[in-house]
């Protein structure tokens, strides 16, 4: 049977690469059991860039969506799908309901709400009565109680926890004394801000890199790629990292880096609902590996189960 990935906006958000990479990994886990299962990608981001470009609205009706020409058993929606700007202004939705009128079913994995209100369940639910998907695996707790009573939901982890199963660049790096600090929504604290020696600014947002961002393009040793493994690489090997960022905080958890989350939003319950999180006295955040993997390998299980169902030879 054909899997197939919605590879999300690396360019745009490299937090979106770390998901991607993890449900590759996790249906690499799973066909080591289930042979049956050819996994792909593809996805419709040509549009966003060629219509940003200065000559790609002119030609942007000309582009074709690989779902005219895919033909896949399963689609995976993965990340936070569950939010009104995801619904009505992604190009993977309108992807996904080509698909399902192809014949192919919709799935949800690592699924996160983004406002957790009344209005953004709602306009949600309504896409998601068009989709109708095989299953919903949400990412945090919250997600989960809004809509287990709805759909066919599973309580799970956000798919950037699976990024380590087949990366591990611990000990890839000149000098374990540096320090990271990634604030892209909010403003650095002064006490890291002041530090003078060793430490790096990672973007996860290259695309939008740009005048507008002037107080990020000021700072010394700003890193930016388009390539997600040298983020990884970069928070693996680091002494501390301090973040507004989810996935930056989920990477350092996963290689064992100290981090400590300024909080933002309610999108940290990604990693919060983890039961085995924990804090050290100055608020650092480490977790337990071993039950993370058994957690997720619970989960690889129940995916595995569901597939073998309803893809019975």
């Amino acid at each position: 049977m054909y899997i197939t990935n919605n590879n999300n906006c690396w360019y745009t958000n490299i937090g979106e690469a770390f998901i991607d990479i993890g449900v590759k990994n996790i249906f690499k886990n799973i066909s080591k059991d289930n042979k049956n299962i050819i996994f792909n990608t593809i996805s419709p981001m040509s549009k966003f860039y060629i219509g940003n470009m200065y000559a790609g609205k002119e030609i942007l009706k000309n582009v074709m969506d690989p779902a005219d020409w895919i033909k896949t058993d399963l689609f995976i929606l993965p990340g936070m799908f569950g939010s009104i700007e995801f619904v009505k202004k992604s190009f993977s939705i309108n992807m996904a309901r080509k698909l399902k009128e192809n014949g192919s079913e919709i799935a949800f994995l690592g699924f996160g709400a983004c406002e957790y209100t009344e209005q953004e369940r709602k306009i949600v639910l309504e896409a998601m009565q068009q989709l109708k998907p095989l299953f919903v695996i949400t990412r945090d707790d919250k997600t989960y109680q809004m809509y287990k009573d709805y759909v066919n939901c599973i309580k799970g982890l956000d798919c950037a926890f699976w990024v380590n199963d087949n990366f591990n660049p611990a000990g890839m790096s000149l000098n374990k004394e540096y320090i990271v600090s990634t604030f892209n929504r909010s403003d650095e604290p002064e006490n890291v801000a002041n530090v003078t020696k060793n430490l790096i600014h990672p973007w996860h947002m290259p695309y939008y890199l740009n005048k507008s961002k002037t107080r990020f393009l000021a700072k010394e040793n700003l890193m930016v790629s388009d390539n997600p493994y040298d983020y990884i690489t970069l928070y693996a090997n680091a002494k501390t990292v301090y973040t507004d960022l989810v996935h930056a905080t989920i990477i350092s958890l996963l290689y064992n880096t100290p981090v400590k989350y300024y909080k933002i939003d309610n999108r940290r319950d990604a990693f919060e609902s983890v039961k085995y999180l924990k804090y050290d006295k100055d608020g650092f955040m480490s977790i337990d590996n071993c039950k993370l993997n058994e957690e997720k390998k619970e989960i690889e299980k129940i995916i595995n189960v569901i597939i073998k169902n309803k893809w019975r030879k």
